[in-house]
């Protein structure tokens, strides 16, 4: 959960390598069909990074490459936004440590625009399609529950990495925690009110409007308003979530940010283990069917002993139809209280939440996770 908005698509992999992009060359007046940039990797090598800046691009223009002005290489691009004030993203392979590249930027004017690898459908019934290279690989799903979310989330072999309960029931599943749907955004303690379970005296999500769905040959992405709603029916918060999808050689990569804004006053997130950003994996991937799921943490704990931890990142991973399979969640560097703790259990639960401080660890105070987000 990030506590601002970010310029810069994939700013973790850009903030950890310490990496900075720059421009120039652009004349006065109206912007030229191109111009150049440069970008200095940090210290830490990277792969597969998705890049972007802010800049003048033509009215006119359709399309964007770089070429890389030591070896002539060419690579693609995508637009994204409107009017003059666009970004232009790309996809870095690999970036070396210490080792500058310098791109010439390249438009195409007036002409068609390039086929969406990332594409987002317009909304049918109560879902918002996403596929990559033509496969589905998620759903928004924004009505029709208590809060949204995304179902199903696809692997590479092309089979979910989700649990369908309670979407769909299949045989050999675990049929408990029906509020655990596939992927989501909710906290349990919203002004003393439940958001995270579900049923009567519990608070609501509900979808307002969507303000972005846009495909491309690089990355798509969902904005979302939502309304969090309590018992009584009044508005407590508004978010604003953005989901990312970005196509790599490695697989697609997911960005998800929520911005979240009081209505009519203060607005109390409470101290516990029942949030906050969650998934709930394939069963056959839980670590208590002892048939090779595991969890890892980027401090190196793993399985029971990872719940309730602070890690920058954690990877749950198992069997799936004969394959193995893992998700791994990043927290970002600007995320709130990072490196997060982790509502993250062994019978299939994952889960980043930052404010169960002392329903994890009981030696610090009651109240210790508690934070106040002004009006």
């Amino acid at each position: 959960m990030r506590t601002t908005r970010r310029e810069l698509l994939g700013r973790a992999a850009v903030l950890a390598a310490g990496m900075s992009v720059s421009t120039e060359g652009w004349a006065q007046g109206p912007p030229l069909p191109a111009s150049h940039l440069t970008v200095k990797p940090g210290p830490v090598p990277a792969r597969a990074t998705m890049m972007a800046v802010s800049t003048l691009v033509p009215r006119s223009a359709t399309a964007v490459s770089l070429v890389d002005e030591d070896t002539g290489k060419e690579v693609s691009g995508q637009i994204q936004g409107s009017g003059m004030g666009r970004q232009v993203l790309w996809l870095e392979d690999e970036l070396a440590p210490g080792k500058e590249k310098r791109y010439r930027l390249r438009y195409v004017l007036n002409g068609p625009r390039p086929s969406a690898s990332v594409a987002v459908a317009q909304p049918k019934g109560d879902t918002v399609e996403v596929s990559v290279d033509g496969r589905l690989f998620t759903r928004y799903v924004f009505q029709g529950a208590p809060k949204p979310y995304l179902y199903p989330l696809m692997g590479p072999t092309g089979k979910p990495l989700n649990r369908d309960y309670p979407m769909k029931e299949v045989a050999g599943e675990d049929q408990d925690h029906p509020h655990q749907r596939c992927l989501w955004f909710t906290h349990g303690a919203v002004n003393s009110v439940d958001y995270w379970t579900e049923g009567a005296g519990k608070g609501r999500i509900v979808h307002r409007r969507f303000t972005a769905l846009e495909g491309g040959p690089l990355m798509g992405r969902i904005v979302a308003e939502s309304d969090w709603v309590d018992p009584k029916g009044a508005r407590v918060l508004q978010d604003t979530r953005e989901v990312r999808i970005i196509g790599t050689p490695l697989g697609p990569v997911m960005d998800f940010q929520v911005v979240l804004k009081p209505v009519d006053g203060p607005v109390t997130f409470g101290d516990t283990k029942e949030g906050t950003f969650g998934f709930r994996v394939a069963s056959s991937m839980d670590v208590t069917r002892k048939q090779g799921g595991r969890i890892v943490t980027s401090r190196g704990l793993k399985d029971v002993a990872a719940w309730g931890k602070p890690a920058e990142w954690v990877d749950y991973s198992g069997p799936v139809d004969g394959a193995r399979l893992g998700l791994a969640i990043m927290d970002h560097p600007d995320s709130f209280r990072h490196p997060t703790p982790w509502h993250v259990r062994d019978y299939g639960l994952f889960a980043a939440n930052p404010f169960g401080l002392h329903d994890f660890d009981a030696a610090k105070p009651e109240h210790a996770g508690d934070f106040v987000l002004e009006k």
